[in-house]
């Protein structure tokens, strides 16, 4: 028996997109592959954006011009108590009797009047110094254009 040999086939490399020998069809199948779930994606998320803030323009619109109820009308039992006023015991003064032994003494007389010359001496000094006092600034300054 006698073999015959035939002539190998040739193995083609994988076209690449975008080459002559594709077609049309091809070529755009293989590029939005990936981009079409992109842009499914982003689809969605402006459309549930959108819809979001559809939704909140409605839900305020729709309660902005009504009155708030009050809570005691749709639930009772969560009405607090009001506070009452509970009277207190008034302080009252106390009768002005004898001033103290000491407030006649002479020795006290004579200390607060000394307290009282010494405070007036404080108050006709003059404690401030001129030596360190900051200079004045001469603040009137202009540029010359030329």
């Amino acid at each position: 028996m006698a073999a015959t040999l035939e002539k190998p086939a040739s193995i083609k490399p994988p076209e690449k997109p975008g080459s002559p020998g594709t077609t049309f069809g091809d070529q755009q199948d293989q590029k939005s592959a990936v981009p079409k779930k992109k842009r499914n994606l982003k689809l969605i998320l402006i459309l549930g954006a959108f819809g979001f803030f559809v939704f909140t323009f409605i839900f305020v619109s729709f309660f902005k011009g009504r009155p708030a109820i009050p809570i005691a009308t749709v639930r009772p039992q969560l009405l607090l108590p009001t506070p009452t006023m509970v009277p207190r015991p008034s302080i009252t003064p106390l009768p002005l009797g004898e001033p103290s032994v000491y407030a006649s003494d002479p020795q006290i007389l004579q200390l607060e009047g000394a307290l009282k010359n010494f405070e007036r001496q404080l108050e006709s000094v003059d404690f401030r110094e001129q030596e360190i006092d900051p200079p004045v600034l001469f603040m009137s300054v202009n540029f010359k254009v030329k």
